[in-house]
């Protein structure tokens, strides 16, 4: 009974040291002009709470940081011509979001 209690115990460890310690959000906008920001934001209260920005460089951005736990997010754009902002929700973690 030892055997596979210390069993469980190695396989638990070994899950928890294999999971992802930060998060990576990769995004393309298309029609987007270089030196754009998105915004990385949470909903707190019923406002907007920005959290992060990414500079758009070819039509693609990047935010990475580490997160202790998941959350519900949204990432936002707006263009200069643009009247409405572009935007989606996801739930950030730690891991590749793309």
């Amino acid at each position: 009974m030892k055997k596979v209690t210390y069993l469980f115990v190695i396989a638990a460890l070994g899950m928890v040291s294999c999971a992802p310690k930060s998060y990576t959000i990769t995004g393309t906008m298309e029609s987007s002009t270089d030196g754009d920001t998105v915004f990385l934001l949470e909903r707190s209260e019923g406002r907007f709470v920005p959290l992060d920005t990414a500079v758009i460089a070819k039509g693609k951005f990047r935010f990475t940081g580490v997160q202790d736990s998941a959350m519900n997010c949204y990432l936002i754009y707006r263009g200069e011509d643009d009247l409405q902002p572009v935007y989606t929700d996801f739930f950030l973690e730690n891991g590749d979001i793309g």
